[in-house]
């Protein structure tokens, strides 16, 4: 029973590392995007108001 519940924790492990990683990608891409957009906002503001 003990080895049998170490066996379910290990694969539940590698599924929430992988689930991390892709959380993790997510909000990285989320954060970029926000910042690329952010950016392009100011720099539309800063030529509009040239």
């Amino acid at each position: 029973m003990e080895s049998d519940r170490t066996r379910t924790r290990t694969r539940s492990r590698t599924r929430d590392w992988r689930r991390l990683g892709r959380a993790v990608m997510f909000s990285a891409v989320r954060g970029a995007a926000a910042a690329l957009g952010s950016g392009a906002v100011s720099a539309l503001l800063w030529w509009w108001q040239r």
